[in-house]
């Protein structure tokens, strides 16, 4: 029993990897040679792997700097997921000013996710004003892209008389 234990030990610590680990950090290592040469994507893509731990150690504030540096270059996945960052207090302390900027910036570019996120913040007043007309100009945004939360929050938004402009009977 102990020689069992003991060859399974050793064949686990000489390359019997998970060949999907491997390809992972192939894969970051590629973007790394990308990001570095200012490639907007490969920096989203890295930065996405250290925000979720994917092929490289998850540390959420090496993810925000490469994040950020992709949004800066006007990445709209990048600035969504900036966004989020801020909003939940990833990789830096929240901030939700921070977190509408960044959704407000892929948002009027027509990203679906953060005209979403945006909606959401300004329906309850996280980083904006509260503005039902504007959480349902931005669920509308969404909606008219098909997605079917948006559509659904602006159709209980507009249930419960809020944000929604109905035309008057005459």
């Amino acid at each position: 029993m102990r020689i069992l234990i003991l060859l399974l030990a050793v064949l686990s610590m000489t390359g019997c990897e998970d060949p999907n680990e491997r390809n992972l950090r192939k894969q970051a290592n590629e973007y790394l040679t990308f990001a570095e040469k200012g490639d907007a994507e490969a920096q989203y893509n890295l930065g996405s792997m250290y925000a979720d731990g994917e092929g490289v150690p998850k540390d959420e504030k090496i993810a925000l700097s490469w994040l950020t540096k992709a949004a800066k270059q006007g990445h709209l996945g990048a600035q969504n997921s900036l966004g989020t960052m801020y909003v939940e207090g990833k990789g830096a302390a929240k901030d939700a000013i921070q977190a509408a900027t960044w959704f407000r910036k892929a948002a009027e570019k027509g990203y679906l996710y953060a005209q979403k996120n945006l909606g959401y913040l300004y329906q309850d007043g996280i980083g904006v004003p509260q503005d039902d007309q504007q959480a349902a100009y931005w669920y509308r945004k969404a909606a008219g892209q098909g997605d079917e939360d948006a559509r659904s929050w602006l159709e209980s938004m507009c249930k419960e008389g809020k944000g929604c402009v109905r035309p008057s009977k005459r």
